[in-house]
């Protein structure tokens, strides 16, 4: 997305582009996410989400909401001062009670979102299976061959606990633990305001990266510490959540959903820089 800052407001006009996971390619198509994107986030940080701006006039003379034909849609959002956001405030001191807010808001809005329904294919042990392999297949080519024995040995040890865990996933769909998650929950998407921490920047382009297990999610942050050098914080996090939601038989599907997330995190680097780097 383009995101124009003014000071007081952001606008956040979404590319015309069609990149197999994600489609934006029409006006139509990026009106409809704009106004998905809203949604999503207005769970978690309503103060921030404002509403859906029609664009309208011509590239060199827009106009917010005017009468003209719409030319584009953005998400007016509340502008905040990114040095406030979590992967920056990890570099310096973070009071630990930050940490336990967020895993307070998280269960929270976990143990309050809907259900999938059994029916549906969200997060089915063939779904993750297929979506875990697929991006082992994606990253390969551009792990050096010194690193593809290490690759080979940890695929292994995924199809192993996969055919473990199979059964397990199923259970944990039929029992409600797949759910309406954030979808993207990294530290870049976590703002402290005022004293706590806000969670934006849901996503929105894709129902079946946000219809998840709720240890998948959970996986993403605690990795996510752990590559900002504090997996302190992310045993704190796990603890405080767990604490709360009493959802320890997740873990047996912890280290699993780690491991993706790394390699869901090694595709990133891949999408946003020319060259790969090595493993967080």
């Amino acid at each position: 997305s383009w995101i124009i800052l003014t000071g007081p407001y952001a606008y956040k006009i979404k590319k015309p582009v069609s990149l197999g996971f994600l489609d934006f390619s029409t006006l139509p198509r990026r009106k409809t996410m704009c106004v998905e994107e809203l949604r999503l986030n207005r769970r978690l940080a309503p103060e921030l989400y404002l509403e859906v701006i029609a664009i309208t006039g011509n590239a060199k003379n827009p106009v917010l909401n005017g009468p003209d034909a719409v030319i584009e849609y953005a998400v007016k959002m509340v502008q905040f001062d990114t040095n406030k956001e979590m992967d920056v405030l990890i570099r310096g001191e973070l009071d630990i009670h930050i940490i336990d807010d967020l895993a307070l808001q998280v269960a929270d809005f976990h143990q309050q979102r809907a259900r999938v329904c059994v029916e549906q294919d969200f997060s089915s042990s063939t779904q993750v299976s297929r979506r875990i392999k697929d991006n082992f297949l994606e990253i390969r080519p551009y792990i050096d061959p010194a690193g593809r024995q290490g690759l080979d040995r940890l695929e292994e040890w995924v199809d192993s606990r996969l055919s473990t865990c199979r059964d397990f996933i199923n259970v944990r769909k039929r029992d409600g633990f797949v759910r309406e998650c954030h979808g993207d929950l990294h530290l870049g998407n976590m703002v402290l305001i005022a004293d706590r921490i806000r969670l934006f920047d849901c996503l929105e382009f894709n129902e079946q990266f946000r219809w998840i297990d709720v240890m998948s999610e959970i996986a993403f942050v605690v990795m996510d510490f752990d590559f900002h050098h504090h997996r302190d914080f992310g045993f704190q996090f796990l603890n405080r959540y767990l604490w709360v939601t009493g959802d320890y038989a997740g873990l047996e599907l912890l280290s699993l959903y780690l491991v993706y997330r790394v390699v869901l995190m090694y595709i990133k680097i891949r999408l946003t820089s020319s060259s790969m780097i090595g493993p967080p």
